[in-house]
């Protein structure tokens, strides 16, 4: 209802930060240290596997698409839903087969830095570009 609260008054998309936090097991287990840091103040101090990239994230952006694309008119008119997630590329390209415009692609403040080369630029680019759905909008953030 709040998708389509927007829509009804003329918004063309949504950008949805931290979807893979959307959901947790049910359980509600305890997360195993990561081994990380010994700081437990630290967020990596946890491996958060039981609230991150549940399954469930994906269904949400699934059911977000099916709302977004009844607002289509003859078939045009695409709502745009962007995700902001750092996960890595496989999971990212989950999210585009889920029914996103696309997620965030931050694999170059990720994966390079003020002494990387063209071809470690040509690297990261060929990497995510490989892996994207045909037809699929590439980002670089």
């Amino acid at each position: 209802n709040v998708l389509r609260f927007w829509l009804n008054r003329g918004v063309d998309g949504f950008r949805i930060d931290v979807i893979n936090h959307v959901f947790e097991i049910e359980s509600l287990k305890d997360e195993p240290l990561s081994g990380h840091t010994n700081d437990p103040n630290n967020y990596g101090y946890l491996d958060h596997i039981y609230t991150k990239d549940q399954p469930e994230c994906y269904e949400l952006v699934r059911q977000f698409r099916e709302v977004l694309d009844e607002y289509k008119v003859n078939g045009e008119g695409t709502r745009i839903m962007v995700l902001e997630a750092y996960v890595d590329l496989q999971l990212s390209m989950m999210y585009y087969e889920a029914g996103a415009t696309f997620p965030f692609n931050f694999w170059f403040i990720e994966h390079l830095n003020g002494g990387s080369s063209a071809k470690d630029y040509k690297q990261v680019i060929d990497n995510w570009m490989s892996q994207m759905p045909a037809g699929s909008v590439a980002n670089w953030v």
